[in-house]
């Protein structure tokens, strides 16, 4: 099929388009009705007077509420369907293996994941509930504490024989790949440091952009590796890897559940009293880990 000449689109497109006059005339009515000049007009340009500047604040607020108002609405439609945004690896390592039991308890309410590794805004997105890495301070949102986080060094088990001793780290990059998180290009250079140490000449590394994927290179022995005990607890119950050595490294942030003020309701409540006795119940390795939040929070 030929696509139509561009004389035919170019008079489509014409068409399609408000006419200016009709524009300004519906301008001028507006004006007549408020009584209030809104457009400074001088030769053929236009521009928002003081009063004109103000009432296009107010109608975009009274939108932005319009827009809150349906996608609320839209949330308690689906009373059955609970819809929670989180980062694509806490979701895979950490939520998805504590699930069956949040299912087990409420098998009517089915569990929507919308997974993102930046924040989005739950309203607009027509999210219920969210879990969150930070200092627990989102504007329009009530946060709760759920786990602070630790790092540590992690392997497969089979190579715990063979890394150097604590004293002697600074050679853990002679006979090893480092794997890193592409994202955070400082997080071995800064462990390291914590741990009284310079970061080595690195003569083999593997860059990925994934934590989970970092874990899984790993768990199939292509190098060391910084784990998030959050992340990498499953890894390390199931056998799959080892904490190489006993120092840890606490973040300054922590995890949190964020939902929009006021918008608590029967399904979100179910959620938020599972997850909170989820991670404040005892774990041999998240010891702890859970319980207060952060300074400053």
């Amino acid at each position: 099929m030929k696509p139509p000449p561009a004389t035919k689109v170019s008079g489509r497109l014409q068409r399609s388009l408000p006419d200016p006059s009709a524009v300004s005339h519906q301008i001028r009515t507006l004006e007549t009705f408020l009584q209030a000049k809104l457009f400074n007009r001088d030769r053929g340009k236009s521009s928002l007077t003081p009063a004109g500047e103000e009432y296009l604040q107010t109608v975009q607020s009274i939108f932005k509420q319009l827009e809150d108002a349906g996608a609320r609405l839209a949330r308690h439609g689906d009373p059955q369907t609970l819809r929670v945004n989180l980062t694509h690896t806490l979701a895979a390592c950490w939520l998805l293996p504590r699930l069956p039991k949040f299912q087990a308890m409420y098998p009517d309410l089915d569990i929507k994941l919308i997974n993102s590794d930046d924040p989005v805004d739950l309203l607009s997105a027509n999210i219920d509930i969210s879990i969150r890495y930070g200092r627990g301070h989102w504007p329009g949102l009530k946060a709760e504490f759920l786990m602070h986080e630790e790092l540590f060094i992690v392997c497969h088990p089979d190579l715990l024989s063979r890394l150097p001793p604590m004293e002697r780290l600074n050679e853990l990059a002679d006979n090893f790949s480092l794997i890193h998180y592409s994202r955070n290009e400082n997080e071995w250079q800064d462990w390291l440091k914590d741990a009284g140490y310079s970061l080595p000449e690195i003569k083999h590394r593997i860059d990925l952009d994934s934590r989970q994927l970092v874990l899984q290179a790993a768990a199939d022995g292509l190098g060391i590796a910084i784990g998030r005990a959050s992340y990498a607890a499953e890894f390390i119950r199931n056998g799959k890897l080892a904490i190489a050595y006993p120092m840890r490294k606490a973040t300054d942030n922590g995890y949190y559940l964020a939902y929009p003020q006021g918008n608590r309701n029967a399904k979100t409540e179910r959620f938020r009293n599972w997850i909170l006795d989820e991670t404040h119940q005892t774990d041999p390795l998240s010891t702890n880990l859970a319980g207060t939040a952060p300074a400053g929070k």
